[in-house]
């Protein structure tokens, strides 16, 4: 069977929203779903049927979903993961390498695509959004809690709507935000609403030198 669900009356529970994929230079494997296995719904089959959960989902690397699907928690796609329709949810979306959505993604939460993943919509979110290498959006791209007025999606709290484009990324549309973070390779194809500031490699490379700062600062208090 493709779609494997969590037991019955398990529930989600909700994401930390202090943590966004904008706070460091390599995304923490355990956002925005801490435990994969344990999701509430594990499609790890190609399946041709719309997929609605009211907790995390997870599609599992290289398996296609021939539908929608519809989340309230947050939403994986691992490496290779195909859904070729919309994608919504209440918490966060993330697409690992080379994943890829052929509708809209919607989440009242933060949305990162990671190297070479692609979505042939738009993005809304109501959290930050990051595109890293070569990642690319045939839409619109929004972010920011001020977007959303609809009654089947609550953005989350103290959330900035801030949008990061690394290296070579693309977006065939406009971009709106509160601050936009855009590398000198990086394409936008439309509209830039919001503070744009120049993201150069040497500012990407200062970001993961202070990341393993903090490793190294948390090994030390682990010798004394």
């Amino acid at each position: 069977m493709g779609v494997s669900a969590a037991q019955e009356g398990s529930e989600t529970t909700p994401q930390e929203t202090e943590y966004s994929p904008l706070d460091s230079a390599e995304l923490d494997d355990s956002w925005p779903i801490e435990n994969r296995e344990n999701a509430d719904v594990l499609i790890d089959s190609d399946t041709d049927d719309d997929v609605e959960s009211g907790g995390n989902v997870v599609v599992t690397a290289d398996v296609e979903l021939d539908g929608n699907l519809v989340a309230d928690g947050s939403v994986v796609l691992e490496e290779d993961a195909e859904v070729d329709g919309t994608v919504t949810a209440g918490q966060h979306v993330r697409l690992e390498a080379d994943a890829a959505v052929d509708d809209d993604v919607t989440a009242g939460g933060h949305v990162a695509l990671q190297e070479e993943a692609e979505i042939d919509g738009i993005i809304a979110a109501g959290g930050d959004v990051l595109l890293q290498s070569d990642a690319e959006v045939d839409g619109d791209l929004e972010a920011g809690v001020s977007l959303f007025e609809r009654d089947d999606l609550e953005p989350i709290p103290d959330a900035d709507g801030n949008v990061r484009l690394e290296e070579d990324t693309e977006v065939d549309g406009d971009v709106t935000a509160n601050t936009v973070e855009l590398h000198p390779t990086a394409e936008v194809d439309g509209e830039i609403s919001g503070e744009t500031t120049e993201l150069s490699q040497q500012s990407q490379q200062t970001q993961s030198g202070d990341d393993d700062d903090d490793d190294d600062d948390d090994d030390d208090d682990d010798d004394d």
